[in-house]
């Protein structure tokens, strides 16, 4: 499962620093229109998911940072979803979103189960009891 979590991670990773770079840097300002986004939500949405792709990359790093990252691109792929549907796309536009909004979850997923293999210090000292 690790194996799958590094490959999700990098892949979305890299989804959405394009897709940051591309919102900002102004090159996809049709596309903008037609998802009639106005230009301030627009960059706004760059600047969010750069961040998130950074938290995504800082998880190799911090492991904490994984299931939080993931769920944040959940949230904005929700948020993209129901703007197709809020100007009537066709469904065939919202299968990208749909797909990273699937990979963000399993990255999500994966990371709690690597979580709780991991034994968090609580400052307390463990002892062994025996119950009976």
């Amino acid at each position: 499962m690790r194996i799958a979590s590094i490959v999700l991670r990098v892949l979305v990773g890299l989804v959405f620093v394009f897709q940051g770079i591309v919102k900002l840097s102004g090159a996809a300002n049709d596309w903008r229109d037609d998802l009639q986004v106005a230009p301030w939500a627009w960059v706004a949405i760059g600047v969010i998911q750069l961040a998130g792709a950074i938290g995504l990359f800082a998880s190799f790093r911090y492991q904490r940072l994984i299931v939080p990252s993931a769920l944040y691109f959940v949230a904005v792929m929700i948020g993209a979803i129901i703007q197709h549907i809020r100007i009537d796309d066709p469904v065939s536009e919202m299968v990208f979103p749909a797909v990273l909004l699937l990979m963000s979850g399993a990255i999500a997923q994966i990371g709690a189960r690597q979580s709780d293999d991991v034994r968090v210090p609580t400052g307390e000292q463990e002892t062994d009891r025996v119950t009976g």
